[in-house]
């Protein structure tokens, strides 16, 4: 849903019940990459009666329907669609759920649009203005904060792909915040951890390994796995020692 619907304003986020620490291991274990929230406890509020559950919100923030989400069809979607305002920044887009002051406007804008490192040093400017009221100013330090917050979030999501060693999401992540955050210390910060995954030759070969198995899986969407067989084969003869060999055998093995 989010693929096919993302470029026209949809947003999907998952929530549990569960604490952070069951949350986080769940995303890194499964290498989930969409937005994830944890502790929820407001079920009642939005007609969750089983699991799993979903709600689906319109551009005017409404529920238009909720249910099982193996019953929910493209054309919800479609209606609940009409009105909303695509973000340009994608993931990398980022917001806050109140009103901030008007000189927050660039700030806020650059953070939607994924442009992190624009939005940070504009409110750290806000935050550092003596010509400022106080409450403005303080307001520019806490968006700032929440601007490095959400990239901090973004790099240990990417390290989490990594650690599983699901290294083409992980690469692209780290890179894609590199270039929102250049320019930052947070964006040196990055180019250094990639430099280190280029130069390190037991994760090269995982990233080589996780690539092919990528491809591999786009070819079952098109050709149907037994078209594809040879393409699992080859990961697991070629990378044996990899995690995506691993992921290879096991698709082999399904049925």
């Amino acid at each position: 849903m989010q693929e096919e619907f993302g470029d026209k304003g949809l947003v999907v986020l998952a929530v549990s019940s569960e604490g952070d620490e069951l949350v986080s291991e769940y995303v890194e274990k499964m290498g989930i990459n969409i937005r994830v929230a944890a502790n929820f406890t407001s079920k009642d509020d939005w007609g969750v009666r089983s699991y799993p559950s979903a709600a689906l919100i319109n551009a005017d923030g409404k529920i238009t329907w909720t249910g099982h989400p193996g019953n929910l069809s493209s054309g919800k979607v479609k209606d609940a669609l009409k009105g909303a305002k695509p973000s340009k920044g994608g993931y990398l887009g980022f917001s806050v759920p109140r009103e901030l002051p008007s000189q927050l406007k660039s700030a806020v804008k650059a953070a939607s649009d994924g442009k992190l490192a624009k939005a940070y040093s504009s409110s750290m400017k806000i935050a550092e203005d003596e010509n400022l009221d106080q409450a403005t100013r303080d307001e520019g330090q806490t968006f700032a904060a929440e601007v490095l917050a959400y990239a901090t979030l973004l790099r240990d999501q990417a390290e989490g792909f990594i650690s599983k060693r699901f290294m083409v999401k992980g690469t692209d992540v780290l890179d894609s915040l590199a270039s929102a955050m250049k320019g930052t210390d947070f964006g040196l910060e990055l180019n250094k951890r990639i430099a280190e995954i280029a130069e390190d030759e037991e994760l090269q070969e995982e990233l080589a390994a996780d690539q092919a198995f990528e491809k591999a899986m786009e070819a079952v969407e098109k050709r149907g796995m037994k078209k594809s067989k040879k393409k699992f084969e080859a990961i697991s003869k070629n990378f044996p020692s990899t995690k995506a060999a691993e992921r290879a055998v096991k698709k082999l093995r399904e049925k």
